[in-house]
């Protein structure tokens, strides 16, 4: 399995991909959702984790991006978030995101391993259309 890794700390991207890597999942990294949107259309990705506050483009933006797009809509997606200014933005910004999308900061191996369960198997992920009228 191929997760995009977003986050704007470098060391936090490094560390997430060390750890994913024992687990056999490829990981790629992005430093900010506008470079995790064109690598999501090149790569592919089956999941894609990505913090909430970041320059250039934060990740409730990318999500909503990734979902307008045929070619993206179907990736599945995790929001890390370690900030309140998430719960803070009006409802209908996060009415998109399921509550099982959002993994809080700080959070441990299960925890994450969790989530990446949930939205793999969970159906959180949408199969990707065959054609433009699938």
């Amino acid at each position: 399995m191929k997760i995009l890794l977003v986050d704007d700390d470098g060391d936090l991207r490094r560390g997430l991909s060390a750890i994913l890597s024992q687990f056999d999942y490829e990981t790629l990294e992005a430093d900010n959702g506008l470079t995790a949107l064109q690598m999501a259309i090149e790569h592919e990705p089956n999941v894609i984790l990505s913090d909430y506050d970041m320059p250039i483009m934060n990740g409730l933006t990318l999500y909503l991006a990734l979902r307008a797009n045929i070619h993206t809509q179907h990736i599945g997606f995790i929001l890390m978030t370690g900030s309140a200014k998430l719960f803070d933005l009006p409802d209908w910004h996060l009415a998109a995101l399921n509550p099982d999308q959002i993994l809080r900061k700080p959070f441990d191996v299960d925890r994450l391993l969790e989530k990446l369960e949930q939205v793999t198997h969970g159906h959180l992920v949408s199969e990707k259309p065959t054609s433009l009228t699938d």
